[in-house]
């Protein structure tokens, strides 16, 4: 069994049967995208284009039904929610669980509020807070690591300092301006500008 903390979002439908993650990946270059296997459709959603996916094998697939990359979007969440679930069972841990999830910080108004529905329909609630723009995520994650490192990253609690992200990735370059600081309730950072760069 692959095990990893990443998980690829590709979704492909070979053999009759549906693959998400690592084994769709590596059936890129086998499949026909659009037909039996999704990819890169993160940045399509928000765009309302009906059934985009014309010669989807699942267009019709009672509980799948991918026609268009929101279809896509849920049906990913669908299969991360039913590992998550899984995994706190075997392992004895509370299904109370929150969520946060990352987001490129191009994505619009329209992308988030397809997001929080496809979250939404598969039983993972989270508040419009827990959608965390790319830079100030990786960030986050960087503070986090060097907290368990010799080197721990110091933050002034007597004034907000400012930090530049750089967050590579999809082809683009995301250029952030992170002010952090501490208060009562410890660590913040909050976007104070943003560029991205193709």
């Amino acid at each position: 069994m692959y095990q990893s903390e990443r998980l690829p979002s590709v979704i492909a439908w070979y053999k009759g049967k549906l693959l998400v993650g690592e084994v769709a990946s590596n059936l890129k270059y086998t499949l026909t995208k659009g037909k039996n296997i999704w990819f890169s459709f993160k940045m399509e959603i928000g765009e309302d284009l009906g059934a985009k996916y014309y010669n989807s094998e699942v267009k019709d697939l009672e509980g799948v039904k991918i026609r268009n990359p929101k279809d896509c979007v849920r049906v990913f969440f669908m299969y991360l929610h039913m590992l998550i679930t899984k995994y706190c069972k075997d392992n004895g841990l509370s299904d109370n669980i929150r969520y946060a999830v990352s987001i490129p910080a191009s994505f619009e108004a329209n992308q988030r509020k397809e997001l929080m529905e496809a979250l939404e329909t598969n039983g993972m609630v989270v508040c419009r807070q827990s959608l965390i723009d790319d830079p100030n995520a990786a960030f986050i994650s960087y503070v986090h690591d060097s907290e368990n490192s010799n080197h721990p990253l110091l933050i002034s609690p007597h004034y907000n300092s400012k930090v530049l992200v750089f967050d590579f990735g999809g082809g683009t370059c995301d250029i952030s301006i992170l002010e952090i600081g501490k208060s009562a309730n410890g660590f913040y950072s909050k976007k104070s500008q943003n560029l991205q760069l193709s």
